[in-house]
């Protein structure tokens, strides 16, 4: 049996539940919304650099055990953050969840499906006590010794480290700046918040007659 009805009805769903509720709040002006500031730790406060450091790590396969994996492998760009599969796939092969994506991870008051992890910082797994991607035995399957040892045996990253934490490579600094970036992650483009920002030729069709339908 083909698959395309249940993917029309995947589609559509969320348009449809979306159409239900807009009677609501149709006649709001909502123009001039937009998501709320990222809140940015004390302990871990954006600079350029700093974020420019996390987004290399996150590319970065060398960061797996056997460097053909990076955190970007699961938390694909072009699949808004998320996997394409129904589960991701580590370095023990398939796991057994699909991976979230990480845009807008940085509203989340905790991490990962079961809430583990209250930070960004913690999710990395690269802090003692919190298990993550990079540690995991499945998934990147590393040590932070290993990552640690690596990292400050390559000179741009040794320079890199020190600029921005006045140190070599560290567990927590590779935490922090990883965290630093994926705080950056944040979804400002979706066909809802063009249409209500007067950008109505770059939304969705299905989106445009909902609203008017309701309207």
């Amino acid at each position: 049996m083909s698959s395309k009805p249940h993917q029309a009805i995947h589609y559509f769903f969320p348009l449809v539940m979306l159409g239900a509720t807009l009677p609501a709040y149709a006649k709001e002006n909502l123009s001039s919304w937009k998501l709320p500031a990222v809140q940015i730790p004390k302990d871990n406060l954006q600079s350029t650099s700093k974020i420019a450091l996390g987004k290399q790590l996150v590319f970065d396969m060398r960061l797996s055990k056997n460097e053909s994996m990076s955190c970007a492998s699961c938390h694909l760009p072009a699949a808004g953050g998320g996997s394409l599969t129904p589960r991701a796939f580590g370095h023990g092969g398939e796991l057994g969840r699909w991976a979230p994506s990480w845009n807008n991870s940085g509203y989340y008051t905790s991490q990962f499906w079961d809430g583990r992890a209250a930070s960004l910082e913690e999710q990395t797994g690269c802090l003692a006590g919190h298990m993550g991607p990079i540690t995991a035995p499945g998934e990147m399957a590393t040590s932070m010794d290993e990552v640690v040892a690596k990292l400050n045996a390559i000179p741009t990253y040794k320079k890199q480290f020190n600029n921005v934490f006045g140190s070599d490579v560290t567990p927590e600094a590779i935490a922090k700046a990883i965290a630093a970036f994926e705080r950056t992650l944040v979804a400002r483009k979706a066909p809802f918040q063009r249409l209500r920002l007067g950008r109505d030729r770059e939304a969705s069709h299905d989106l445009n007659r909902l609203l008017d339908e309701s309207g």
